[in-house]
Order: structure tokens, then C-alpha cells, then sequence
């Protein structure tokens, strides 16, 4: 698992040094018209109270990308089980990945359900399973050179049960490899793209959380999707069972 983190971050090193950047020199800027305004004598409270919102917001917004890095490269296996929102773990998804997606001209639609609830889980994890499967839509699409660039991510809530799908217009995948796809160390790609690990150990993380990873059958484009329950139920002794009832029609787990 670690492996397979450090293969992400190096996928996405060159957008995460431009999302860096980008509100260094933001701040650079503003502190440099802030000492400009000082040496020529004109700087009033109005200059210096907008400067400093400015620097706070743009700094808040560094930390965070520096907070998602942090938590995507650690180890998360122990960390407690918390209530956390679905359209957070995708923020910080998506933060790590805006400047590939954007040099490579990949939309990124997000579609998240209205009052969607908290799931229960290793946040961190989580995050991990979301990026992998973003990173997975990235390259099927880029080295596809898919005409139609997408990756479209739409969660919603199903009986006691959030899912979430990964979907991208790069090219279906064969019938003959899908039953292959859970499988450590397969993988559709050349080699120096993929170790063929990362959904394996996605696929247990989510069935750790009381949940499953699978590849959707009879959509138009390739789609995953990542099962979730809401909250565990609490149990007479006071420990936790994750829900276990089927989704309602329509949202069946196999589907």
C-alpha cells in the first residue's frame, strides 16, 4: 500500500508543485504591493486590512493542499473510525489533482446528492481509495488521447448506504479482462503506468469499512463504484457492526 501511494504522488508531482506555487506567489505578490505602498508613503488601514485577508485565505488554501499530501502519503490502518462528509474527502481528492487535470485539458465533474449523509470510516483511507480510482479515469483517458476528456464523480445516498461513482470517457474495458481487474498486481497498463495493486487494496479497504468496491456492469462508459455505509449500528455490548442490509431496488451492490 505504501508502494502504491508513492507511485500516485509521483504521478502527481508536477501538479502538486504548481498548486504550491501558485499561492506562493499570490503571496509574494501581495506582500510585495503591501512594501511597495509602505516605501511610497500611501499605504492607509484599508490596504493593509484587504492585503492581509487575502494573504490568509491564500495561505489557508496552501495548507490545505499540504494537509490532503499529508494524509494521502501516510499510513492510516489504525486510525479510529469518524464521521466524515463525503464532499470533504472529494475536496481534498480534487485539490491534489487540478493542475494535471487541468494541463491535460480533463473536465472533473462533481455531483454530489443534496443532504447526502456522513459516512463512518478512516478518512484518510478513503481518500486513498477516491484518488487511486480518479488517477485510474486520468490515465485511461490521457494515454488513450481520448477525444471526449471526462471524469465525472457522482455521489448519492441508498438506504443505510452512500455510493460513489468514478466514471471516465476513456475506452471500455475488455470483457475478458473485468474478471481480472480485483486482482493483485493485474493491471491494463504498460508497465512504468501501473503495478496492478492499487484496486486490489482499494477493493480491501472498502470491504474493511464494511462496504465494496466494484466495476459497474451496462453503463455506456467505465464506471466504479465505491459502497459506503452511513454509520455502524451500535451493538448491545457497545461495539460497532457496519449495516449489512441489501440496497433498495435499482442500487443493487452487483449492478
Amino acid at each position: 500500500m505504501r508502494e502504491k501511494r508513492i507511485e500516485a504522488l509521483s504521478h502527481m508531482a508536477g501538479g502538486l508543485a504548481h498548486e504550491i506555487s501558485n499561492p506562493l506567489a499570490i503571496m509574494h505578490g501581495k506582500a510585495s504591493d503591501l512594501q511597495r505602498l509602505v516605501d511610497s508613503g500611501t499605504l492607509t488601514d484599508a490596504d493593509v486590512r484587504e492585503t492581509a485577508v487575502s494573504l490568509v485565505l491564500t495561505a489557508e488554501r496552501a495548507m490545505k493542499i499540504l494537509r490532503g499530501l499529508r494524509g494521502f502519503g501516510r499510513e492510516a490502518a489504525k486510525d479510529p473510525f469518524e464521521a466524515a462528509t463525503v464532499e470533504g474527502i472529494l475536496e481534498g481528492c480534487i485539490e491534489l489533482q487540478e493542475s494535471r487535470m487541468e494541463r491535460e485539458r480533463v473536465d472533473l465533474v462533481l455531483q454530489i446528492e443534496d443532504g447526502l449523509p456522513d459516512i463512518w470510516c478512516r478518512e484518510t483511507q478513503i481518500g486513498q481509495i477516491l484518488t487511486n480510482l480518479i488517477n485510474n479515469g486520468y490515465d485511461a483517458v490521457v494515454l488513450a488521447n481520448a477525444e471526449d476528456r471526462w471524469i465525472e464523480i457522482k455521489a448519492a445516498s441508498n438506504g443505510g448506504f452512500v455510493t460513489i461513482d468514478v466514471m471516465n470517457s476513456g475506452p471500455m474495458i475488455e470483457d475478458s479482462l473485468k474478471p481480472h481487474l480485483m486482482e493483485p498486481f493485474f493491471t491494463t497498463k504498460e508497465f512504468k503506468f501501473g503495478t496492478g495493486v492499487g484496486l486490489s487494496l482499494s477493493r480491501a479497504i472498502a470491504q474493511d469499512h464494511g462496504g465494496t468496491l466494484i466495476l459497474r456492469d451496462g453503463t455506456e462508459h467505465t464506471c466504479f463504484r465505491l459502497t459506503l455505509p452511513v454509520r455502524p449500528a451500535e451493538q448491545e455490548d457497545g461495539s460497532m457492526a457496519f449495516f449489512v442490509e441489501p440496497l433498495r431496488p435499482g442500487g443493487a451492490l452487483s449492478s
